[in-house]
């Protein structure tokens, strides 16, 4: 399975690799993730001029001729829900979405990292490295991730939080017991079923959109060497595959699988089991697809066969 041996890679980075420690005093100097008090500073300076914009928009609404008024009023409303939809975007790093808020993150800072090599002219010079161009780009994205060891913090906290999903199973079992005295094994059984399927799907979830949207980092940059468009195709193609997924999972999952399951003269609890387990087997294999065909096509286009990148992802340096 192409997911685990690039998630093996991701926690093993090339730690000899010259172009990995380049990478990391690059960001120890340039730190996106570094809230200082300049960016505090900026948060500032963009709450007051939020003020000022909300407050001339309502003068102007209030001044302005009846047929301008309903546009203005509109934009008033917009601009009040941005306090709300911007701390709610915040929240999904903590959220079952971490995977994909982060890993949006830092597909945007490997595209800028590639296209200032293209930029720079340095790009053709990683060619000269043996054994080609995917292992210094793959050294320069593990650079990227471990700046500040933000990645290890992200798996500590995402295991934090498989923890407080299966601890607050367990308290929920024991509450559920306590009402549910008729067969409890089989009550145990299948509510132990549902919380490890909960489990693998955050744990899937984070991993696998945390790989495809660094794919994406990966290759949006190799067609274009503007930053403005490297992001444009990271973001675009990265919720249309995950929205895809989604929208065909819970199809599957919804239409279906019921049919499917019905046609088995199973028991309902038998059924439930199964409807759950296949569920949970959709949404990886269809993520893993995805996954193989970036990959796949990252090879063609850094020229690399299959035997030798693996060897690039088990290599420490």
């Amino acid at each position: 399975m192409i997911t685990w041996k690039l998630w093996y890679a991701l926690n093993h980075p090339p730690a000899t690799h010259p172009i990995f420690w380049r990478t990391l005093q690059h960001y120890q100097h340039n730190n996106p993730y570094n809230m200082n008090r300049a960016a505090l500073g900026w948060l500032d300076k963009l709450a007051i001029l939020y003020l000022i914009v909300f407050i001339g928009l309502m003068f102007i609404a209030n001044q302005a001729a009846p047929g301008m008024q309903s546009a203005l009023l509109s934009l008033l409303i917009v601009l009040l829900a941005i306090p709300i939809i911007l701390p709610v975007a915040l929240v999904l790093r903590s959220t079952i979405f971490s995977g994909s808020y982060y890993g949006l993150l830092w597909a945007g800072y490997i595209n800028d990292l590639i296209v200032h090599e293209r930029q720079n002219n340095t790009y053709d010079l990683l060619w000269l490295f043996p054994g080609g161009i995917l292992a210094p780009i793959w050294a320069m994205c593990m650079g990227c991730l471990y700046s500040n060891y933000r990645f290890n913090q992200l798996e500590a906290l995402h295991t934090y939080k498989l923890r407080f999903i299966a601890y607050t199973a367990l308290i929920g079992l024991l509450l559920r017991l306590t009402s549910q005295p008729q067969d409890p094994f089989t009550f145990i059984l299948i509510y132990a079923i549902r919380t490890f399927a909960l489990v693998l799907v955050v744990h899937i979830e984070f991993v696998q959109s945390l790989i495809i949207a660094l794919l994406l980092g990966i290759l949006a940059p190799l067609y274009s060497q503007q930053q403005i468009d490297a992001r444009l195709w990271t973001i675009s193609g990265f919720l249309f595959i995950q929205l895809n997924i989604y929208a065909v999972t819970v199809l599957i999952g919804l239409f279906l699988l019921p049919i499917f399951t019905s046609q088995l003269a199973l028991s309902e609890d038998a059924s439930s089991v199964i409807h759950i387990l296949l569920s949970l087997t959709v949404f990886y294999l269809m993520r893993e697809l995805v996954i193989a065909v970036l990959w796949r096509w990252l090879l063609w286009l850094t020229a690399t066969s299959y035997t030798h990148s693996e060897s690039v992802l088990l290599s420490r340096g």
